[in-house]
C-alpha cells in the first residue's frame, strides 16, 4: 500500500480498526477517530496522542490532502472490542 492520505475510523470493532494503527504508524499520519475510541488507544499505547485526534458526531476536519470529512451521527459503539 502507498501513502494514505486520510486514515478514518468508525468504530472499534476489528473489522474497522485492525489495520489502522499500523497504517497510522507508518505513515505518521493521524488516525481520526471517536474521542472514545482514540481515548482508549492512546491509553493503551497503541498510538502515541499525536497521532490520535477526535472525531466526533457534527465534527468537522479539513486533512492537509484537501479532504474534508464531517463526521455524522451513528448508532454504533466505538470502543475497542
Amino acid at each position: 500500500m502507498g501513502k494514505v492520505d486520510v486514515l478514518l475510523v468508525m468504530h472499534g470493532h476489528l473489522d474497522h480498526i485492525a489495520d489502522a494503527p499500523a497504517i497510522a504508524q507508518l505513515n505518521q499520519d493521524k488516525m481520526y477517530a471517536p474521542g472514545d475510541l482514540n481515548q482508549s488507544a492512546a491509553l493503551l499505547g497503541i498510538l502515541p496522542p499525536e497521532l490520535l485526534p477526535r472525531l466526533n458526531k457534527s465534527a468537522m476536519i479539513e486533512h492537509t490532502a484537501g479532504v474534508k470529512v464531517t463526521a455524522v451521527r451513528a448508532e454504533q459503539s466505538s470502543v475497542l472490542v
